[in-house]
């Protein structure tokens, strides 16, 4: 088949994993601490146009773009004044440690709106709004 072809449908599967991570950075919107996401594409193989005899030619075709891979955006939002005791903002790098009581496993988020819980022992610990 002609080259052309293989390129143009790279061409439209690279702009689909394009527009998958913009429709999931929509659909995250007004997730509490979601880091944007962004493509980043590479080139696949280029190379010379031939030229007529005795001709130079510095034309070059190529076989298209893929998706390299997806860069997340940590910076850190505004904090916001939510007048809730136990709700914390993480400013710079960083994440809050989070346990299933369930199964045991740990779980990472910047999602800093706690509540306070009472332990079967009597004692008091946090908990995020899915009760990790």
């Amino acid at each position: 088949m002609d080259t052309s072809f293989y390129t143009a449908a790279r061409g439209a599967m690279s702009q689909q994993e394009r527009m998958n991570v913009v429709a999931n950075n929509i659909a995250n919107l007004n997730t509490t601490g979601y880091k944007t996401q962004s493509s980043v594409f590479m080139d696949l193989m280029y190379y010379n146009m031939r030229a007529p005899e005795g001709e130079l030619t510095r034309l070059k075709a190529g076989t298209g773009v893929m998706q390299e891979r997806t860069n997340i955006d940590f910076s850190s939002g505004g904090p916001g004044v939510t007048g809730q005791p136990y709700d914390y903002a993480l400013t710079g790098e960083g994440f809050f440690m989070v346990r299933d009581p369930a199964s045991g496993e740990i779980t990472y988020t910047r999602d800093g709106h706690f509540s306070m819980s009472l332990r079967a022992d009597g004692g008091m610990y946090l908990i995020t709004d899915s009760g990790k």
